[in-house]
C-alpha cells in the first residue's frame, strides 16, 4: 500500500490550520490555567477535565485526517466534483472556538478588556447586555 493518501498532510494550508488548532489549544490550556491560579481556584480535576476536552479537539483532528485520507484513496471526490476539506474544516471549527474560550479567560483574568471595542465577543449576562444598551 502507498501513502499517496496523505498527500494532503504535506499541504502548507493543511500544516497551518492544525498547528493554529495547536496554538489555540494551547492558549486556552494556559489562559485558563492563569486565571484559575489568579483567583486560586487551581483543580487538578478542573484541570483533568479541560485536558481530556483537548483530548476530545485532538481526537477530532485525527477523524478530520481519516476522512480525507478515505477521501483520497477511494477517489471521492472523482465521483463528488469536489474535495471534502475535513481537515481544514475541522480545525477552523476547533479555532474558532478556542479564539472565544481564551477571550473568555482574558476577560476573567482582566476585567479592563470590557472596557474596549472587544467587548462583543464572548459571552454575557443579562445584566451586562443592559449595561452596554444604556452606554
Amino acid at each position: 500500500m502507498n501513502n499517496a493518501g496523505f498527500v494532503f498532510l504535506g499541504d502548507p494550508t493543511t500544516q497551518l490550520l492544525i498547528l493554529a488548532a495547536c496554538v489555540g489549544m494551547a492558549l486556552d490550556f494556559a489562559t485558563g490555567f492563569a486565571n484559575a491560579a489568579m483567583h486560586h481556584e487551581l483543580s487538578s480535576e478542573k484541570m483533568r477535565v479541560g485536558l481530556w476536552h483537548k483530548f476530545g479537539f485532538c481526537a477530532l483532528i485525527l477523524l478530520g485526517i481519516y476522512v480525507q485520507w478515505v477521501e483520497t484513496i477511494g477517489e471521492v471526490s472523482r465521483y463528488l466534483g469536489f474535495d471534502l476539506p475535513a481537515v481544514g474544516a475541522v480545525c477552523v471549527c476547533i479555532c474558532a472556538i478556542e479564539i472565544l474560550s481564551v477571550y473568555e479567560n482574558i476577560r476573567k483574568i482582566s476585567p479592563d478588556v470590557e472596557k474596549t471595542p472587544l467587548s462583543v465577543i464572548g459571552e454575557h449576562s443579562d445584566d451586562e447586555r443592559a449595561d452596554h444598551a444604556r452606554d
